[in-house]
């Protein structure tokens, strides 16, 4: 980075990305930040999908073509300021809430749900939003399509009137039936203070492995002989730094594996 402008190094003829600069030095702590793109002419909006960002890291999603980057802050906050997205897992469902504190020109949210074939986020429904709002608005939906002990991932895609979009944070949520599971992960998605919690009932040898959404095991740890009780574990380190994506990770507890998915989808 040189007096603002971050440039890319790396030269792929083809793919999507995600980019997230992190600003250090900066006036205005306020919302409305976005990423331009310049290819050798004027500043331009990057390509992509808008991801409401703080200004420390603000992000982009689903980009193309490597130029010189830079943030920026509009005028206008986005259409949608969001209070809080969260997954909640019910008796047989999953329940989706998000809020808005204002909405401004807004036309709905797309909830979409991570395949677990596919390793996508695709749409599951659509709720209308409220146009325009300055008072708090709650919407909510019920995941039926789910199974006890299978983590799934869900993000909120906000479309304003004139078809522009941007997103709420990835949440995650996992049935857990009585006495089937030992074994979680938190936050999930990763971040640099997610942790593997998991409790002993008797003392045991435990394993952790990470397999990769090819099949390939990227990291084991062997614990070795714990005593009984409840055990929160900091496992960031064995991802590696920028593999983003889909991971399996299996505990192994005196013979007998548990196994859940974590998702990463940015760099620590």
């Amino acid at each position: 980075m040189v007096d603002g402008i971050f440039t890319a190094s790396n030269s792929p003829t083809s793919g999507n990305f995600d980019l997230t600069l992190y600003n250090t030095g900066y006036t205005n702590a306020a919302n409305a930040w976005t990423i331009m793109a310049n290819s050798g002419g004027p500043w331009t909006l990057a390509n992509g999908t808008c991801v409401l960002s703080p200004v420390t890291a603000v992000r982009r999603n689903a980009m193309n073509g490597l130029y010189e980057f830079g943030t920026a802050q509009g005028p206008s906050a986005l259409p949608v300021q969001w209070l809080s997205v969260n997954a909640i897992p019910l008796k047989d469902r999953i329940r989706i809430n998000w809020a808005t504190a204002s909405e401004e020109n807004n036309n709905g949210f797309e909830v979409e749900k991570l395949d677990a074939s596919t390793k996508l986020f695709e749409s599951i429904t659509w709720l209308s939003g409220a146009g325009n709002s300055n008072q708090v608005n709650y919407y909510s939906f019920d995941d039926v399509n789910v199974v006890a002990n299978e983590d799934y991932f869900y993000k909120i895609r906000q479309v304003d009137f004139n078809g522009v979009s941007s997103y709420s944070e990835v949440v995650h949520a996992r049935l857990n039936h009585s006495n089937t599971s030992h074994v979680q992960f938190y936050p999930n998605p990763i971040t640099a203070d997610s942790k593997l919690i998991f409790d002993l009932e008797n003392t045991s040898s435990v394993k952790i492995s990470i397999v990769n959404v090819l099949g390939e095991r990227v990291a084991h740890e062997e614990l070795g002989m714990l005593k009984r009780g409840k055990y929160e574990i900091n496992i960031t380190t064995l991802f590696k730094e920028g593999s983003l994506g889909l991971y399996t990770v299996s505990v192994e507890m005196n013979g007998l594996s548990e196994h859940l998915k974590v998702l990463y989808i940015n760099d620590k």
